[in-house]
């Protein structure tokens, strides 16, 4: 039986789930006097590994839907503009500046086609541009005209935190503070917005709030 998107995403987030736990749990297996005197560094490393997974889940997540949307054969005609903006995204750049003749014909030509046989988003098109932080977590949303929620918001704070500590230890900083309260909050913090991401997706294909 085949796999459905909601099927592969739980797959994603189980994995992802179990190396976040196994994270917290580190410390108990190594108990060795000069591994609880470098504790700290053992927590500042989890920063990275907890920002891949946020990253990763997210933006796999979201170009795996557009992977769903393409095998819909939708028509621009069927859907509502922000999907027809969505689908021209990566076309849009032909026109930036003062395009040239070849550059509008090329876009017409694309759009005139993808008319004809049915959308077809690259993947790429979603990406996380280096920091996926809050805003940018966001502005993926409302590409798809999801609007976040209450429950999303609450854990910008922590997502903002997450970004800068991994920024700032990515670039040699090394005056990063971290304990085992930070890693498990924003474990705690990822692992509720991997959940949260599952459910918009799966609302999405149910309600199609992409279609006229």
């Amino acid at each position: 039986m085949e796999k459905t998107l909601i099927d592969e995403l739980c797959v994603d987030r189980d994995w992802r789930f179990s190396e976040l736990e196994f994270c917290k749990k580190v410390p108990k297996f190594y108990t060795t006097t000069l591994f609880t005197q470098n504790i700290d560094k053992y927590w500042r490393m989890c920063i990275p590994i907890i920002y891949a997974h946020w990253e990763g889940f997210i933006v796999s997540a979201y170009q795996q839907l557009i992977s769903y949307l393409n095998k819909e054969n939708l028509k621009y005609s069927q859907v509502k503009q922000f999907l027809v903006i969505l689908s021209n995204k990566h076309r849009f750049e032909y026109l930036k500046g003062n395009p040239t003749k070849e550059q509008k014909k090329r876009f017409l030509d694309e759009y005139v086609q993808e008319e004809l046989c049915g959308i077809i988003m690259p993947p790429m098109l979603i990406s996380a541009k280096s920091n996926l932080n809050y805003k940018r977590f966001v502005d993926i949303l409302g590409e798809f005209n999801i609007v976040p929620t209450l429950r999303h918001d609450r854990n910008k704070a922590i997502i903002e935190k997450l970004v800068t500590y991994r920024n700032k230890i990515a670039h040699g900083e090394n005056s990063v503070v971290v304990g085992e309260i930070d890693v498990n909050a924003m474990i705690e913090c990822i692992m509720e917005m991997i959940d949260l991401t599952i459910n918009d997706i799966e609302q999405y294909v149910i309600n199609k709030p992409y279609m006229l």
